[in-house]
């Protein structure tokens, strides 16, 4: 019985079909490839084995970071608008942050 996990895999001359319904615009598969030949697959994500897990980062001091003034102006306006900044003088003018782990 076959695979139903997972669906069949595209061939060049499903690939050679949709390019054709495209026109003069579409590229074309390599000329020594058949049409029952499969495309191939290839990965799309990182190494998930060197990522660190969220339970083994370290904290962060989120108050801290979000009070910093951000340089992106609607970020800025977002952040004020949450109360996340404080909405007095110029808007560049970062807000007082106490010194970490005082």
């Amino acid at each position: 019985m076959a695979d139903q996990s997972r669906p069949a895999r595209r061939t060049v001359g499903e690939l050679r079909q949709i390019l054709k319904k495209m026109g003069a615009r579409a590229w074309r598969p390599r000329a020594n490839l058949t049409d029952s030949d499969e495309l191939p697959e290839y990965s799309t994500g990182g190494d998930i084995s060197k990522f660190q897990r969220a339970a083994d980062a370290p904290k962060i001091d989120l108050k801290r970071t979000l009070s910093v003034t951000p340089a992106n102006p609607n970020v800025l306006e977002r952040r004020k608008e949450l109360g996340l900044l404080p909405d007095e003088g110029n808007p560049r003018t970062p807000p007082k942050v106490p010194p970490k782990g005082g």
